[in-house]
């Protein structure tokens, strides 16, 4: 719990040492650390992440989409909200889900928009895995126990049928 006296101090204790093996030798070390600092929600990730979005390689910017659902922050949102918007269908597919993991009425409902806008399941591009990852979500915010009304109206029942 961070409101307790002294896990701040901690956590950043915590942060400080796995930051200096993001330089270790060992690949797997590093891509270990990294991994749990994206867990902690270190800021120095984020901003690596942020980087890696705004790269020109299509990759490099999903795999950036997909470790940005680790941050409720507002430069994660607003970057996946930029990636909305990339030319590469699975960079935006990987944005939208992305989305969808951080809670938020925000976040919801640009998933929402995204999924009513774009011609997901006529794509051969994505894989079932993507697709079954985005239904989960949806599913999710369909049964959530707060009925919340987005543009005036329920759009989970149109994206709903979509994907049933």
């Amino acid at each position: 719990n961070k409101n307790k006296p002294g896990n701040e101090i901690i956590l950043s204790l915590v942060n400080t040492t796995l930051e200096s093996y993001l330089s270790d030798k060992d690949w797997y070390v590093r891509e270990t650390v990294e991994e749990i600092l994206k867990m902690l929600r270190n800021k120095t990730i984020l901003k690596k992440l942020v980087e890696k979005a705004s790269s020109s390689d299509p990759e490099l910017k999903y795999k950036a989409a997909k470790e940005l659902s680790y941050y409720n922050d507002d430069e994660a949102i607003n970057t996946l909200i930029k990636l909305l918007n990339d030319r590469n269908p699975k960079v935006r597919f990987r944005a939208a889900v992305s989305l969808g993991l951080i809670e938020g009425e925000k976040q919801i409902s640009l998933l929402i928009d995204f999924v009513n806008n774009e011609d997901i399941l006529n794509e051969d591009i994505f894989d079932d895995k993507d697709v079954s990852e985005l239904s989960d979500i949806l599913t999710d915010i369909f049964n959530s126990t707060k009925k919340k009304q987005y543009k005036g109206k329920d759009s989970r029942c149109t994206i709903w049928t979509r994907f049933n």
